[in-house]
C-alpha cells in the first residue's frame, strides 16, 4: 500500500479482541520519554490501527515585532547589495516560496520548472539554468523507478536557499497497477497509488550547472515545511488503508535517493485517547549540509494548521462531533437536546534541536484555527484564536496555553456572530479582525497569560484578511471592501482607542492575493515600501489585469499610491504566484513567465525579461494591459 515497500503488519484482529488493555500494554512496552508512546511492533500497529476509528465509523479503505518577512535582510558585506527575504511568520524560520533570491539571482519555480535567473545587476538579465520536472523525477528514489509505473507525476511545492545549496520540496505521485509477486512472498503490501514529499538538494555554487547532491523522500503528500539553521523540517500526510489481505501500509523514508525503507515502529507514535487514527502526520528533518535525516510519524487525525516557533512545531487536528441521528438547524433546538457542535482542535508539540524532534506536550482548544498566523508562543506560552458555531451561532475565542499546553487563560464569545478573518500576535497583544457587515479591529492584551482581556475595538467598513506590524504602534491591514481590494493603516498605539490612520481603495473588481497568501506581500518599513499583487476584472470585455502596485506606507503621511507596474496578461494568468523583491536601487516583480527591474526612487523601467514560456493548455481569452488599464 501507499509505496512499494509497505510493510504487512499483520493479521485481521478481531475487533472483540481490541479493547483498552492493548493501549495499556503499549504503552507499557514503549518506556520513553516522549509525551506519546511509541509502537514496539508492526503487529502493535495493526492492532491499535483495528480498534481505531477514523472518524467516519469506518476501516480505512483508500478514497489534504517587526523584523521578521520580506524586508528582513542578509547580514551582507559593504560591497554587497541588500535584498529582500521571504514574508515569513517568525523571524529566523524560513517558508518555501516559489520565488527566491540571494542578492544576485532571483530563483523562480513556474510551470513546474525552476528558472535562475541573473538578476543583478538588471540591465542584463538572462536565464543562466533551468531545472526542469523531467530532472526532479530523475532524483526519484530507486523504488519509484522500478515500480513499474504506470504514471508518474511531479510538482513544486517551494524552494529554499542556504549558501550554494538550492533546497526544492516537490510532491511526487506515482499510478501503478503492480500486485502480488516476490513482494507478496517478503511480506511487502502493494497498492495501486503512492504519494511522496520529496527534498532535492542542489549545488548552485556553478550556478550555469546546478548539480543534484542528494534527495530525501517521506510517504505522503506534503502540507509544510520551515527552515531553521541549516535544517528542513517537512511535514507530510499519509493515508492510512486497509488492502484485502488486512495489511497497512506504513509510512517509508529514504535519505539518500534509494530504496525506501518502512520507518522503524520505534519511530511511529500514537495518542492513547485519539478517537481519530486516519493519517499518519510524518515529519522530515533534513540537514542541507550534512545531508543526514531524521523521520518521525504520529498516528492522528486528520492535520490542518502548522506553526512552528523558534523551538517548536505545533501540529493540530480537528476533532468534529458526531452527527446527530436528527439533524437540527436550529442552534437552541440543538443546544436544548444536549447536543454540543463545537468542534475541538487538538494541539501537538514536537520540540526541535537540529535533527532531534521529540513530542513533549499534547493539548486541545475549542473550535477550528483560520491559519497559521492563528497560532504564537511567547515566553512558553501557545496562543490560539479560535471559531467555532455555524451561522446562526457564530463564536470566537481566544486561548492561552501553558507550555505543557494546558490552558491557562480564555476570552470567549468574543464578536458573537462575527467570523474570524485575520489575526496576528505581535509581543503581548493580538490584533483580531472579525466581520459579518463590518470590520472590527480588536485589541486583545496577553501580557498576563492567566487573564487575557479586550482593550479595544474599532469598526470600520470592509475587512483585512492579513495584518502586517509595521512599528510599535501602527498594523497595516491587507483586504477588501464591497468589491475593491483594500489597504488600511491602523493606529494601535494607545490600544484603548485604535484607529484607521488612512485607507486605499483600488476600485471595483479588483483583489489581491496578498490578502490570503503573505508570501506575495513586500513590506519594508524602513523603506516606506508596500508592494502587492493586484489583478482587476473587466466583466464586459471579459478581460483582466494584472499588475503590482507599489505603495508608499508612511506612519506620519500615510499610504499613497506611487504607482503600477503592469504585467501582460495572456488569458489564465495565474496572480498566485506573482511575487515582489528587491536588491539594492532596484524593484524586481516577478510573474509566472516574466520578471521585470525597476529603480526603486521613481519606478522607471530598466530591463525585462520573458524567463518562461507559457504552457498551451494556459493560454485562453486576454490581452495585454498597460498601467492605464490597471489604474481603472
Amino acid at each position: 500500500m501507499y509505496g512499494k515497500s509497505a510493510i504487512l503488519v499483520g493479521l485481521i484482529i478481531a475487533m472483540a479482541g481490541v479493547t483498552a488493555g492493548i493501549s495499556a500494554t503499549l504503552m507499557l512496552s514503549n518506556q520513553s520519554q516522549e509525551k506519546m508512546p511509541a509502537f514496539s511492533s508492526y503487529s502493535e500497529l495493526s492492532s491499535f490501527l483495528d480498534g481505531a476509528s477514523n472518524g467516519q465509523g469506518s476501516l480505512f479503505y483508500g478514497g489534504e515585532p517587526m523584523k521578521g518577512g520580506i524586508g528582513q535582510q542578509d547580514e551582507t558585506s559593504a560591497l554587497a547589495p541588500s535584498y529582500s527575504k521571504t514574508n515569513v511568520q517568525v523571524e529566523g524560520i524560513d517558508e518555501a516560496d516559489i520565488v527566491k533570491t540571494d542578492g544576485e539571482f532571483i530563483y523562480s519555480a513556474s510551470h513546474n520548472s525552476i528558472s535562475i535567473i541573473r538578476a543583478y545587476p538588471p540591465n542584463n538579465m538572462s536565464v543562466v539554468a533551468t531545472i526542469e520536472a523531467s530532472d526532479l523525477m530523475d532524483q526519484a528514489n530507486a523504488t519509484v523507478r522500478r515500480a513499474n509505473a504506470s504514471y508518474m507525476d511531479i510538482s513544486i511545492d517551494g524552494l529554499y536557499l542556504l549558501q550554494d545549496r538550492l533546497i526544492v520540496v516537490c510532491y511526487l505521485y506515482i499510478w501503478s497497477n503492480y500486485y502480488g509477486g516476490g513482494y507478496r512472498a517478503l511480506g511487502i503490501s502493494t497498492a495501486n497509488s503512492a504519494e511522496q514529499t520529496m527534498i532535492s538538494v542542489y549545488d548552485v555554487g556553478e550556478i550555469v550547472a546546478p548539480s543534484p547532491i542528494n534527495t530525501f523522500s517521506i510517504s505522503g503528500y506534503p502540507i509544510t515545511s520551515r527552515m531553521q539553521d541549516g535544517v528542513i523540517y517537512s511535514v507530510s500526510q499519509f493515508y492510512i488503508q486497509k488492502d484485502a489481505d488486512g495489511g497497512y501500509g506504513v509510512p517509508e523514508t529514504s535519505d539518500d535517493g534509494s530504496e525506501m525503507r518502512a520507518i522503524p515502529a520505534g519511530d511511529i507514535h500514537y495518542d492513547p485517547e485519539t478517537e481519530d487514527a486516519g493519517y499518519f502526520l510524518n515529519i522530515l528533518s533534513v540537514d542541507v549540509q550534512e545531508l543526514k535525516s531524521k523521520s518521525k510519524s504520529i498516528v492522528a487525525g486528520w492535520a490542518s494548521t502548522i506553526y512552528m516557533s523558534p523551538d517548536s512545531l505545533f501540529l493540530t487536528m480537528v476533532k468534529w462531533p458526531e452527527m446527530p441521528a436528527v439533524l437540527l438547524t436550529d442552534t437552541a433546538a440543538r443546544t436544548m437536546a444536549g447536543e454540543d457542535n463545537t468542534p475541538t482542535t487538538k494541539v501537538y508539540r514536537v520540540d526541535v534541536d537540529g535533527l532531534s524532534m521529540h513530542i513533549s506536550a499534547k493539548g486541545s482548544v475549542r473550535g477550528l484555527l483560520l491559519d497559521q498566523f492563528s497560532m504564537d508562543e511567547r515566553n512558553g506560552c501557545l496562543r490560539v484564536a479560535t471559531s467555532s458555531g455555524d451561522w446562526l451561532d457564530r463564536r470566537n475565542a481566544v486561548y492561552v496555553l501553558d507550555s505543557n499546553l494546558t490552558m491557562v487563560g480564555s476570552i470567549e464569545d468574543i464578536a458573537v456572530n462575527e467570523t474570524i478573518q485575520s489575526s496576528r500576535f505581535v509581543g503581548d497583544a493580538l490584533y483580531l479582525v472579525t466581520f459579518r457587515q463590518v470590520d472590527p479591529l480588536f485589541v486583545i492584551d496577553l501580557s498576563i497569560p492567566e487573564a487575557p482581556k479586550i482593550l479595544g475595538e474599532l469598526t470600520v467598513p470592509g475587512f483585512s484578511t492579513y495584518l502586517h506590524p509595521v512599528d510599535s504602534g501602527h498594523i497595516l491591514g491587507i483586504g477588501s471592501e464591497g468589491s475593491s481590494a483594500k489597504i488600511s493603516l491602523y493606529d494601535v498605539s494607545d490600544p484603548t482607542a485604535p484607529s484607521e490612520v488612512s485607507t486605499y481603495l483600488v476600485g471595483n473588481n479588483s483583489y489581491s492575493t496578498a490578502g490570503w497568501e503573505h508570501k506575495a506581500v513586500l513590506f519594508d518599513a524602513e523603506k516606506e515600501l508596500l508592494v502587492i499583487p493586484v489583478s482587476v476584472y473587466d466583466y464586459e470585455h471579459w478581460n483582466s489585469s494584472s499588475g503590482f502596485y507599489v505603495f508608499k506606507v508612511s506612519v506620519e503621511s500615510g499610504i499613497s499610491l506611487r504607482g503600477i507596474i503592469a504585467h501582460n496578461n495572456s488569458g489564465y494568468y495565474r496572480s498566485d504566484s506573482d511575487r515582489a523583491l528587491y536588491i539594492g536601487d532596484y524593484l524586481y516583480t516577478v510573474s509566472d513567465t516574466t520578471v521585470k527591474a525597476n529603480l526603486m526612487s521613481d519606478l522607471s523601467e530598466i530591463s525585462e525579461l520573458v524567463y518562461c514560456e507559457q504552457p498551451y493548455y494556459f493560454w485562453g481569452y486576454g490581452s495585454a494591459v498597460g498601467a492605464e488599464a490597471l489604474a481603472g
